[in-house]
C-alpha cells in the first residue's frame, strides 16, 4: 500500500471489533508486532508496537529499546535512565533524539473534534534547546480549549520536574497582533523547566473545538525532523460518513505500520505508527519538504472538485454589498470602459491602501469576514482580501471567478487542503484567455515568483486547471548581455550593449511602461559594469516570449583608479545570479538544493582603450568545469589596445544534490572573484 516514491491513496477498511494489521512486505531485517484488539485507539499501544518493530539501522536499534522500556513503563523511574540511553547511544549522538511523538484527530458523540498530541524528547547537548525548551500551542479561543495534560522535565537523575505556573503565559502570535479580527488566535508559551543535556522533556495536550464548528479535518504533517525520530504515530477517529482520505510520501515500507480498529463513534479508527525516521537537515535553499522528508497528508474536504466548490460557496458568502464598496467602485474606476481597465485601476489602489495580512494556513483562524466588514476596517487575511477585490470589481460591473493558485510540491488532489494555497485569485475570462488577478500583486502570470504551481477554478461545475511550470530546460530561461566599452583618454567611458531575458528572467507584467523597461536596462547595465550609467535606451522586443533592449551608456566621472592604474571591474554576482537565489557563500549544504529554474547566463564583453595605454593586469579566465549541474567557464581575449571577455555560466538542473551545489558555488565563486573581473590600465 505505501510507496516510498509516489503517494498513495488509503482506501478505508471495514472496521472490525478486533484490529487487523494491513499485511507489509515480507523483510528478513524487520517484524511487525501488532497492535492488541482495542476498541479506543491507545496511545501506549501504539509506543510499544512502534518500538518493536525494529529497523535495519544499526545506529537506532539501541534507541527502540529505550523507547520499548520507556513506553512500557509509562516512563516511571524505573525506566531506563537518559543516562543509560547515552551510553547506549554511539560518541556521534545527535543533539536532540524523538523518542515518541504522537497525534490523534477524533470527535465525541456530541460532535466536539478533539486533537491529541504527545511528545517526548531526549535532549543530548546544548544546541537544540532552542528547538523544543519553549514549545508553543496555537489556538482559537473562540472555538477551542486547550487542556495542558503534560508539561515536565524527567532529570538525568530519574526525577521529574513540573512546568511552574509562572512559565506559562499566553501571547498573540507573530502576524495576528493589533488586528481586533485575529485577536482571538492565541499561543500557549511553556518554558521547561530544569533542561540539562540527557534530560527528557515531556508534553501531552488535547485541543477540542466545539461542536458545530464547520470546517475541514485536514493536515499535511512532517512525519520526520531535523533530529531522528524513534517512534511516530498518526491516527484518526471519525465517526462513519467522514470519510478521511491519507496520502503518505517518502516513507519505506519497512518503517510503517497500518491498523484499524472499530472507533469510538462506530466509524473506523485508522492508526499509522512510523519508525525509526532518520533526521532531514532545515536549510533555506533545500528542497520542499514534501519532496524529500516523510510525509502524511490527509483531508476530508473529498475530491478537488468538492473542495473547489467549498472554497466557492465559501467566497461566495464572503462577497456582499455596501455603500463604502458601491462609491469606492464609482470612484476608482470613473471614466473606464473595459474590464482590465477596472481590475486593474481597483487592484492598484487597494495595493496602496489596504493592509494584507499573512497569517499561516497552519493556524486556526476564524471564519474570513464579509468582504464590506474587511473594507471598512481596511485590513484583511489572503482570503478576505480577494473577496475584496472581487466585492469592488462587481460593484463596477466587472464579473469574475474565484480562483487559487498551488504550489505543485505540496498539493494533492486526494486530499486537498488550504496550506498548499499559494495565492487566492480571481479569474477573469476575456474572450477565451482567462487572466488572474490577485488583490496585492496585480495581474500574475507566469515568472520568477509564480511558477512551479497549477491555477484551479471551476466553470460550473467542471474543474479547470492551468499549469505554470517551472523551469527545467537551461536553454528556456536566458539573460545575456553583449556590448563593448571604450575608454578615453581622461579615464571617461562610452560604450553599447544588447540585452535580451527570457523565461524566469521575464516579467511582462513589470515591463508594461517605459519607464519600467528603461529601469530594467539601467539595472542589467549595473549587474555588469556597475561603472556605466545608461545614456539612452531602446527596446527591441517585447513578448511573453523575450524581452530585447538596446542600450548607450556612458561615465559620469573618470574611472577610478588603484594606484597608478585605472581600474575597469565589472560586477560581482553579473545579471543573472542576482534573480537566482542559491547558497554561494561558504556555508554548510547537507540537503539537496532547489534553485528557482535551470537557466543560462551569457557575457560577450570588449574593453577598448587608447593606444599609448598598457595593460596592466588582465582578468584570469577560468578554464571550463563541469558536471550535472552545468559548466562554468570564462576565456579573455587580448587584442591590440583592448581584450574581450567571454563567459557562459549554465546550471543544467534546478534541483541539486549537496555536492553538486558545493562544485557549482566552487565554479562560480571563481568567477565572482576579483581576479576574474577586474582589468588594470596605465
Amino acid at each position: 500500500m505505501h510507496s516510498a516514491n509516489r503517494p498513495q491513496k488509503y482506501v478505508p477498511q471495514p472496521p472490525s471489533a478486533a484490529s487487523s494489521v494491513v499485511p507489509q512486505p515480507p523483510s528478513a531485517a524487520s517484524s511487525v508486532v501488532p497492535q492488541p484488539p482495542s476498541a479506543v485507539l491507545s496511545f501506549e499501544a501504539a509506543d510499544l508496537a512502534a518500538a518493536s518493530h525494529r529497523s535495519t539501522s544499526r545506529q537506532f536499534r539501541s534507541l527502540l529499546l529505550v523507547a520499548a522500556l520507556a513506553a512500557s513503563t509509562g516512563f516511571a523511574q524505573t525506566a531506563q535512565s537518559p543516562k543509560d540511553a547515552k551510553q547506549r547511544t554511539t560518541a556521534a549522538q545527535p543533539d536532540a533524539i524523538i523518542l515518541n511523538w504522537n497525534q490523534r484527530w477524533s470527535q465525541n458523540d456530541d460532535g466536539a473534534r478533539v486533537y491529541h498530541e504527545r511528545r517526548h524528547v531526549l535532549l543530548n547537548h546544548e544546541r537544540a534547546y532552542g528547538e523544543f525548551v519553549d514549545p508553543r500551542i496555537t489556538y482559537d479561543r473562540q472555538t477551542q480549549t486547550v487542556e495542558v495534560l503534560v508539561c515536565r522535565t524527567k532529570r538525568r537523575d530519574g526525577k521529574y520536574v513540573e512546568l511552574p505556573a509562572y512559565a506559562r503565559t499566553e501571547v498573540s502570535p507573530g502576524g495576528t497582533a493589533g488586528w481586533p479580527a485575529l485577536a482571538s488566535i492565541q499561543q500557549i508559551v511553556m518554558v521547561m523547566p530544569a533542561v540539562e543535556p540527557g534530560c527528557i522533556l515531556e508534553l501531552e495536550y488535547k485541543i477540542t473545538t466545539k461542536p458545530g464548528v464547520d470546517a475541514p479535518l485536514a493536515g499535511d504533517i512532517r512525519l520526520s525532523d531535523r533530529y531522528p525520530v524513534v517512534a511516530r504515530l498518526i491516527a484518526i477517529d471519525m465517526p462513519r460518513g467522514r470519510d478521511v482520505a491519507p496520502v503518505i510520501q517518502n516513507v519505506a515500507d519497512d518503517h510503517v505500520q497500518q491498523t484499524v480498529s472499530r472507533g469510538k463513534s462506530g466509524g473506523p479508527a485508522t492508526t499509522f505508527t512510523f519508525v525509526d525516521l532518520a533526521p532531514s537537515p532545515d536549510e533555506p535553499y533545500a528542497t520542499p519538504w514534501q519532496q524529500r522528508a516523510p510525509r502524511f497528508a490527509f483531508s476530508d474536504a473529498g475530491d478537488v472538485e468538492h473542495w473547489l466548490r467549498s472554497e466557492r460557496d465559501s467566497r461566495a458568502a464572503q462577497i456582499d454589498e455596501s455603500p463604502l464598496i458601491s462609491k469606492l467602485a464609482a470612484e476608482w474606476t470613473k471614466g473606464m470602459t473595459t474590464g482590465e481597465e477596472k481590475l486593474r485601476a481597483i487592484q492598484e489602489k487597494l495595493a496602496a491602501t489596504f493592509n494584507y495580512l499573512d497569517v499561516d494556513a497552519r493556524w486556526p483562524a476564524p471564519a474570513p469576514r464579509r468582504a464590506s466588514e474587511a473594507l471598512q476596517s481596511n485590513y484583511g487575511t489572503a482570503p478576505e482580501a480577494a473577496a475584496v477585490f472581487a466585492a469592488v470589481a462587481r460593484a463596477a460591473g466587472v464579473s469574475t471567478q474565484p480562483a487559487v493558485l498551488v504550489w505543485s510540491a505540496a498539493w494533492l488532489d486526494d486530499a486537498p487542503h488550504a496550506g498548499a494555497v499559494g495565492a487566492y485569485l480571481l479569474a477573469a475570462t476575456r474572450g477565451s484567455q482567462t487572466e488572474f488577478w490577485h488583490a496585492q500583486h496585480g495581474r500574475i502570470q507566469r515568472n520568477a515568483r509564480w511558477n512551479d504551481a497549477e491555477l484551479l477554478w471551476l466553470d460550473g461545475d467542471a474543474v479547470q486547471r492551468q499549469p505554470w511550470p517551472a523551469w527545467i530546460n537551461a536553454d528556456d530561461s536566458l539573460v545575456s548581455v553583449a556590448g563593448d566599452l571604450a575608454i578615453a583618454e581622461d579615464g571617461n567611458a562610452t560604450g553599447r550593449v544588447t540585452l535580451r531575458q527570457t523565461g524566469l528572467f521575464l516579467n511582462i507584467e513589470q515591463l508594461r511602461t517605459s519607464d519600467a523597461q528603461n529601469a530594467r536596462v539601467r539595472e542589467l547595465v549595473r549587474r555588469v559594469w556597475p561603472d556605466a550609467e545608461v545614456a539612452s535606451s531602446s527596446v527591441r522586443s517585447l513578448s511573453p516570449d523575450a524581452f530585447e533592449a538596446e542600450a548607450q551608456l556612458k561615465t559620469s566621472k573618470p574611472l577610478p583608479q588603484t594606484a597608478a592604474s585605472w581600474r575597469v571591474a565589472l560586477a560581482a554576482d553579473g545579471p543573472a545570479w542576482t534573480d537566482v537565489s542559491a547558497p554561494l557563500q561558504y556555508a554548510r549544504v547537507e540537503a539537496p538544493v532547489r534553485l528557482p529554474a535551470a537557466f543560462t547566463e551569457k557575457l560577450d564583453l570588449h574593453l577598448r582603450w587608447p593606444s599609448k595605454w598598457a595593460l596592466d593586469a588582465r582578468p584570469l579566465a577560468v578554464e571550463k568545469r563541469g558536471g550535472p549541474w552545468g559548466t562554468v567557464e570564462q576565456a579573455v581575449t587580448v587584442e591590440p589596445d583592448g581584450l574581450g571577455i567571454l563567459r557562459t555560466t549554465r546550471v543544467a538542473s534546478r534541483d541539486l544534490s549537496a555536492e553538486d551545489m558545493k562544485a557549482l558555488r566552487e565554479a562560480v565563486n571563481s568567477l565572482r572573484s576579483e581576479k576574474a573581473r577586474v582589468t588594470l590600465l596605465k
